[in-house]
């Protein structure tokens, strides 16, 4: 009985051995067949995080100067975004913390919170640019990346808070803080698995 239980676990080990071997085998193929791409501004650097929302774009064009502008009109739209997804959420898990469930009061909130965006969006700063040009087809890529401070957006956002007297008698500006800090947390976690959010 021993001598069968031995046998059995002998088959067993070496069966997950071989499975293991071909595997890692069609693993190594995938791997030899391909050729890895390092794209610009792909280091944590170009990357959102405690100081600066940031965003990565390019745009192909035939005319470089037309490449550059589109890069850059796609990145402040990526950006934008970016940017309005999270200051949605901070504002909904604030008011969701401080059970405000007045529409009136979620509606002030949100539009402090758009105005704020578009004011600022507009001191979006170029941190990086990079052109390429295609010999074969003579064709053009233009990379940008541009950020935007993200403490001046928050201070922004408590100065209308503050301005409002309806959001300031119930303003907690300290959890207030936290959940803004938090969201960020949330993006630079994100950005560290992937790397661009681009809308070609």
């Amino acid at each position: 009985m021993k001598k069968q239980s031995l046998i059995i676990v002998f088959v067993f080990v070496s069966l997950a051995l071989f499975l293991g071997a071909c595997h890692s085998g069609k693993k190594l193929a995938k791997v030899e067949n391909q050729e890895k791409i390092v794209l610009p501004f792909s280091s944590s650097n170009y990357r959102t995080d405690d100081r600066y929302f940031r965003f990565v774009q390019s745009h192909e064009s035939t005319d470089l100067s037309l490449a550059k502008t589109r890069a850059i009109m796609k990145a402040q739209i990526g950006l934008a975004g970016t940017v309005e997804v999270l200051l949605k959420a901070v504002m909904d898990n604030y008011t969701g913390e401080r059970k405000i469930k007045l529409s009136e009061m979620n509606d002030k909130y949100n539009e402090i919170s758009q105005l704020v965006l578009y004011r600022n969006l507009k001191n979006t700063h170029i941190i990086g640019e990079e052109a390429y040009v295609n010999k074969a087809d003579k064709n053009y890529t233009y990379w940008v990346a541009i950020e935007v401070n993200s403490n001046d957006i928050y201070s922004d956002l408590v100065k209308g808070i503050s301005s409002s007297d309806k959001l300031r008698q119930d303003f907690d500006e300290a959890k207030f803080r936290e959940i803004y800090n938090e969201e960020i947390r949330k993006k630079e976690a994100e950005q560290t698995k992937i790397q661009y959010n681009a809308v070609q």
